[in-house]
């Protein structure tokens, strides 16, 4: 965790280049996830209040190519400590007043990473 910490500003600045281009989609959960029905009909929704935006560099095996080559450090970083076969990584972008509704995956195969860039206080890892 170390490691990826001390890639907190590359990972930060190419998040931040991403203002203002094409990539972020709303989240869209499997449809037993929730019981609420997104609007468009794809998936459900998985805020009560707000929104949640994400923009994939790898879904479920998937390389979203054209994002990844958006944000070429961070897809080196997720690569080389995150070398499984199974790949999923994104970043999110959520309003303020957004609640995310408690979720699980299908299996309990996944350790899941979050390191918040922009929007809180302090550094994610302080207390580690």
């Amino acid at each position: 965790m170390k490691d990826i910490e001390a890639n907190y500003e590359v990972i930060k600045q190419e998040l931040l280049s991403l203002r203002n281009q094409k990539g972020f989609q709303p989240y869209r959960g499997p449809s037993w996830v929730s019981k609420i029905k997104a609007k468009d009909g794809v998936g459900t929704v998985s805020t009560d209040s707000g929104d949640w935006n994400v923009f994939y560099l790898f879904l479920h095996d998937m390389k979203f190519t054209e994002n990844c080559k958006k944000c070429p450090k961070t897809v080196e970083i997720i690569e080389k400590y995150f070398p499984r076969q199974y790949n999923h990584a994104f970043f999110s972008a959520v309003t303020p007043g957004t609640h995310i509704m408690k979720h699980n995956g299908p299996t309990n195969k996944k350790l899941r990473f979050h390191m918040p860039l922009i929007g809180v206080e302090g550094r994610y890892f302080e207390n580690f």
